[in-house]
């Protein structure tokens, strides 16, 4: 499994850096690229319920809003803050959703934490994990851990496969994107030098496909962001790089 540091579940700078509203923008376009794995027909069609597993789920937004629209879907969300796990609880009380279940503690670097996921995983397993806004506000063994563990939950599934997705911001071959994404590297590194924007290319590839996850689709977002989704159990395939479907042009 590697190197995994356990933190204090409450340490601030080991949550989703959730800050409430901000899925509101982001929530819609990453369900409309991640619509079919959500549904259960990609990469392909599970013939057992599908069971989605979000890891740093924030104040529960984006979850809820995928669940909301996929009811045949079980969505599971966890969190390392506790203030983020009682705001999930509500919405869990109080939405009606029947497929969304109540939230899991989960410090991504703590191997003790994903025990315990392993543990309350359904009978059929996860078939698929989903990282938002994660990997850049978090050390790195953060992203390492992420990758062992997704390997070894989707492994136990029924069918011995399934993806990540992962969202967020990443250089390219060492090159930020944008000067924005340089300023906001500087600012992430002044919060916690362990922060900052990975690179896809060097780092996020490579610590993948060490495990059996290999990277299947880049697909660009708004603001110069990406949704990655990594396959596991699948041999590896050409990369399919598109548009989100609400990306603005310039």
């Amino acid at each position: 499994m590697g190197n995994q540091v356990v933190v204090e579940p409450d340490d601030p700078k080991q949550n989703s850096w959730a800050i409430a509203g901000a899925a509101a923008r982001t929530k819609t376009e990453i369900e409309q690229v991640l619509h079919e794995y959500f549904s259960g027909e990609k990469p392909v069609s599970f013939p057992k319920e599908t069971h989605v597993l979000e890891v740093a789920s924030g104040f529960g937004e984006h979850i809820v809003h995928f669940a909301g629209l996929h009811p045949d879907t079980m969505f599971h969300p966890t969190e390392a803050q506790t203030e983020c796990i009682e705001a999930i609880g509500d919405l869990c009380s109080t939405n009606g959703l029947r497929n969304l279940v109540s939230p899991l503690r989960l410090n991504a670097r703590s191997i003790r934490s994903w025990d315990a996921v392993a543990k309350a995983a359904p009978s059929t397993g996860f078939t698929g994990i989903v990282a938002i806004n994660l990997l850049h506000i978090s050390p790195w063994d953060a992203t390492t851990s992420l990758f062992a563990n997704t390997a070894r939950l989707l492994s136990a599934n029924s069918e011995g496969k399934g993806w990540l997705a992962i969202y967020g911001t990443f250089r390219r071959n060492g090159q930020f994107i944008s000067e924005n994404d340089a300023k906001f590297q500087a600012s992430l590194k002044n919060r916690d030098e362990r922060w900052g924007i990975r690179d896809l290319d060097s780092e996020i590839i490579p610590a993948a496909e060490a495990v059996g996850l290999f990277l299947a689709e880049i697909n660009y977002m708004r603001s110069n962001n990406f949704l990655l989704v990594f396959l596991f159990g699948f041999p590896k395939q050409r990369v399919n790089e598109q548009k989100s479907p609400m990306l603005s042009v310039a």
